[in-house]
């Protein structure tokens, strides 16, 4: 039933990226607050969107991007707060079935409502938001940028540099 009831139902969908030839759609579900992952060959003709797998990310997602290593970011809100999901280390095309990790951001009263990243570089992008001029309250659009490098690319370090060097 994909009648009109105003953020009452669980078929929106704003997050998506292209690789591989592929669309990678991401729900963003009003009523239970998880996201189903869709796809679609990125040819033009008509196409039916098949259903790969759900996620309760516990957030409204309005964006998502991959970068060259494999990370994928949903971003989101969750009531006021904003939240970023980082996914990594999944198997082929399975991406809520690996390692994953939330991260809350500003609220909407900081930030405005965010609605949009793109990655700029392995790990590193940018988080932009709408203006919002309501209920007395008036934010400029803004655009932030963040680096999950550290917690999903970990510096690797040899034991050479860590440990002391004894003779044999």
């Amino acid at each position: 039933d994909y009648s009109t009831r105003s953020n009452d139902h669980n078929f929106d969908c704003e997050a998506f990226f292209v690789y591989q030839d592929t669309i990678h759609l991401f729900s963003k579900n009003w009523q239970n607050w998880k996201t189903k992952h869709y796809m679609l060959p990125a040819i033009p003709g008509g196409h039916l969107a098949r259903l790969v797998d759900s996620f309760d990310v516990s957030t409204l997602v309005t964006a998502a991007d991959r970068d060259k290593r494999g990370l994928i970011t949903l971003l989101g809100y969750s009531g006021l707060e904003g939240r970023l999901v980082a996914l990594f280390d999944y198997p082929e095309g399975r991406f809520f079935e690996g390692n994953k990790r939330s991260f809350e951001l500003f609220s909407v009263f900081e930030a405005g409502q965010i609605e949009g990243l793109s990655f700029s570089n392995t790990g590193r992008g940018f988080i932009s938001s709408e203006a919002i001029d309501q209920l007395g309250i008036e934010i400029d659009p803004q655009l932030y940028k963040y680096d999950l490098g550290p917690w999903v690319y970990p510096k690797i370090v040899s034991t050479q540099e860590v440990l002391p060097q004894k003779p044999l």
